[in-house]
């Protein structure tokens, strides 16, 4: 069953989502370039994402007009090569790759929460947590596939919207910090 707004019809919904998931690309083709890995938007495919060679992790988010949750699935190579651009983390590799993979997810989701907060949305990140894998059959909302040069990864969007909410789609992160260089309490 798809998730969609609060009281919304499913395609009142399309325009936030939209939104929401171009946010979320540049989010993630940003936060990768941040460790030296360049990505490419793919056409999602299931068996991207399968492999037993793979860490899956998770975070929710939950505000007053929006709240859903945030998958990242990625090969233990792109979470590695990842790794790799992290300052620190040379000493902890590979025996840190799952803990990474979560950190990587919540970054994800605090590009994602600054920038939402450029519209004046606001929402609260969870604690990121490993899942066993994501099953493609599993219905999200916004399935984005990447690759680069260690392999593929996706990520995966699941949201409600208050019926009173409307995202814009646009430059939202002109002048915008990069993460970590920005809290908010």
């Amino acid at each position: 069953m798809p998730h969609h707004g609060l009281s919304d019809p499913p395609h009142e919904d399309a325009p936030n989502l939209s939104a929401l998931a171009l946010t979320l690309r540049q989010s993630c083709i940003e936060l990768m370039a941040d460790y030296g890995v360049h990505v490419t938007p793919q056409k999602w495919r299931a068996e991207a994402t399968e492999s037993n060679a793979t860490l899956t992790a998770e975070v929710d988010f939950k505000g007053r007009l929006l709240y859903g949750s945030v998958v990242l699935s990625a090969t233990r190579d792109v979470i590695l090569e990842t790794a790799h651009g992290a300052a620190g983390m040379e000493a902890k590799v590979p025996r840190s790759l799952s803990d990474w993979n979560r950190e990587l997810v919540n970054q994800l989701l605090g590009r994602v929460k600054n920038k939402l907060q450029t519209q004046e949305v606001s929402v609260d990140v969870g604690v990121p947590r490993p899942l066993d894998a994501v099953k493609p059959t599993l219905d999200y909302d916004v399935r984005e596939g990447f690759s680069c040069a260690a392999g593929t990864f996706s990520v995966y969007l699941v949201a409600v919207f208050d019926a009173g909410l409307v995202l814009g789609v646009g430059s939202v992160d002109e002048g915008l910090p990069s993460e970590g260089e920005l809290l908010l309490f």
